[in-house]
């Protein structure tokens, strides 16, 4: 067997920071926060779409305290900074916001429906009992078009605040993140600084760090210029699909530079070393595009810590038959 000390002592850097390690707390904490100030936009919509049904004589009181009480659970994920925790929460809670536009939906029907039978039975005072449609302000019932022009007009003043509150909770999440990723190149480009130290060719990693931080470049630029929420959220993916990408490819060229040294040092080892080479391609070509979905990045990381794992078998076998 070949002299493994030096091969041994570089391992190290397999494990040392670097652009997996993610971004420091604060980071991750205001991304959390601005997550949530996106569900509070959507919460705050839907209140707003209760009064409205409401005040058209429907009864929404449940379905509000349905998603204050998910709202408060959100709230206590993100000031405890548990992002795994309001992650796991985000099925509850879309399945309650659900529920609560099913009822609104209903309720602006049941409203619609009631102002149809306007006159039929009803007395002057707009009081709601049955055959009886929703009271105007002068005592009367209203009509369907009275009634379906006011709730529109509820529904248009409420979305657009919601609109420009979503608007301001996106940019907000999109310049955190660009800090993210801008942590991500620092600790990557420290990462590829030592490798360099120790004799390594990084060209390859300095190339990808560079394209990365041209990522967040671009999606800081969108963040600042892109006036629509839903066209900055679609950016927003498109850019972090291309980063999960990079990602993947930084630790494949690092963790073969790895390879190479631990190759030159060592005898024995060829199909143990081929075999996680083979993962590590695996993970910088899933799917058909440098664009990766969610899936695909979570694929990726997962290949990515089997071939660590793997290595680092591989490693403390070698060190045993020394």
């Amino acid at each position: 067997m070949k002299n493994l000390v030096w091969a041994l002592a570089l391992f190290g850097l397999m494990f040392a920071a670097g652009m997996g390690a993610g971004a420091g707390s604060d980071v991750r904490q205001s991304i959390l926060e601005m997550r949530y100030a996106q569900m509070e936009c959507r919460a705050n919509f839907m209140y707003a779409s209760m009064d409205s049904a409401e005040e058209a004589g429907e009864d929404l009181s449940e379905d509000r305290a349905n998603m204050e009480a998910v709202m408060t659970q959100l709230r206590a994920y993100v000031d405890s900074g548990d992002s795994s925790g309001y992650n796991h929460y985000m099925a509850q809670t879309q399945s309650a916001f659900s529920v609560a536009v099913r009822n609104i939906q209903g309720a602006r029907n049941g409203a619609l429906n009631a102002a149809d039978s306007c006159g039929e039975g009803a007395g002057v005072q707009g009081s709601q009992g049955a055959g009886q449609g929703p009271a105007n302000q002068s005592g009367g019932c209203q009509t369907r078009a009275q009634v379906r022009d006011q709730l529109r007009a509820r529904h248009d003043a409420a979305n657009s605040e919601y609109v420009a509150c979503k608007h301001a909770a996106v940019r907000g999440r999109v310049q955190a993140e660009v800090s993210e990723v801008e942590t991500w190149a620092s600790n990557g480009m420290r990462t590829a600084e030592n490798m360099r130290a120790r004799n390594h060719s990084v060209a390859g990693l300095t190339e990808i760090i560079g394209e990365m931080e041209g990522e967040a470049e671009a999606l800081g630029e969108a963040a600042d210029s892109e006036s629509d929420p839903d066209a900055l959220l679609q950016l927003r993916n498109e850019h972090w699909g291309k980063i999960f990408y990079l990602w993947a490819q930084f630790q494949k060229e690092r963790i073969n530079l790895l390879l190479d040294r631990f190759a030159e040092k060592t005898d024995g080892y060829e199909t143990e070393v081929a075999e996680i080479r083979a993962m590590l391609g695996a993970a910088a070509s899933v799917g058909d595009d440098e664009v990766y979905t969610a899936e695909e990045a979570k694929e990726s990381k997962e290949l990515i810590s089997q071939a660590m794992e793997a290595f680092s078998a591989l490693v403390d076998g070698a060190r045993g038959e020394e």
